[in-house]
């Protein structure tokens, strides 16, 4: 669950690809220097009280590097916001999803 008006770091239970084990406890640390490709969506289910907003962020070393789009839907409406965000990392970078969401009603 994310907490209300809160940014919350998103948890992943798994990733699809990680061959150099660089993904671990929901955050991506690069091993090498180089550019990647970061992309992540958040399902959210929709509210039976009313209008919900949501987005979400990806996080370089503690801060905000991009913000991801911005959604919002009423009642029974479910969200898949996304973002992605192409890097250029040092070796030790690390970057995990943030998530906000707010409902009203």
């Amino acid at each position: 669950a994310v907490p209300h008006v809160t940014m919350t770091k998103a948890l992943f239970a798994s990733e699809s690809f990680d061959a150099k084990g660089e993904f671990a406890s929901s955050r991506f640390t690069a091993t090498e220097a180089g550019k990647y490709l970061l992309t992540s969506t958040v399902a959210v289910d929709g509210s039976e009280s009313g209008l919900r907003e949501i987005w979400v962020q990806i996080w370089k070393n503690g801060t905000v590097l991009i913000n991801g789009n911005r959604m919002s839907a009423g009642t029974l409406g479910n969200l898949y916001p996304t973002v992605t965000a192409i890097v250029d990392a040092a070796p030790g970078d690390f970057y995990e999803v943030l998530v906000y969401q707010g409902s009203v009603g």
